[in-house]
């Protein structure tokens, strides 16, 4: 896709969210125009993580709300339906494994492997073009 078609894409709303229902396009701007402002995602993100910490059950909220916008599932298998159906409107997809705070060298070696995982499951599909991951994942910071 070219430059020029890119930007066609992306300020035409109507071609760059066709794989979405109105109803989705309407809960992604009420979360977008939420997150807008920089006070109000500081405090809903203080709110989750304290939440999550303290083993409230928000699970269900998160992901009804940021996660559904931002992640196509939990795992690479989990992901798959949403890169077809993405890919049906010519939307590729980008597998992001973005797990840090390992300390153990099997915690480490597991994210070594979820990430080689993505590489090669990108490499097997047209519809995902690259794979990215957090480098501070695989090991100490020295």
């Amino acid at each position: 896709m070219t430059k020029s078609s890119l930007t066609g894409l992306f300020e035409d709303t109507a071609v760059a969210f066709r794989y979405k229902s109105d109803a989705a396009v309407r809960k992604a701007y009420l979360i977008f125009s939420l997150l807008n402002h920089p006070w109000l995602s500081a405090l809903a993100s203080s709110a989750a993580t304290l939440a999550l910490k303290l083993s409230l059950p928000v699970g269900s909220i998160i992901r009804k709300t940021v996660f559904d916008l931002f992640c196509g599932g939990e795992s690479i298998e989990t992901t798959a339906l949403a890169v077809e159906r993405l890919g049906k409107y010519g939307v590729h997809t980008i597998l992001d494994y973005s797990v840090e705070g390992e300390h153990t060298e099997a915690g480490f070696d597991h994210v070594m492997h979820e990430t080689v995982r993505t590489i090669e499951r990108a490499a097997k599909s047209t519809l995902i073009p690259f794979s990215v991951f957090k480098v501070t994942g695989l090991g100490h910071a020295a």
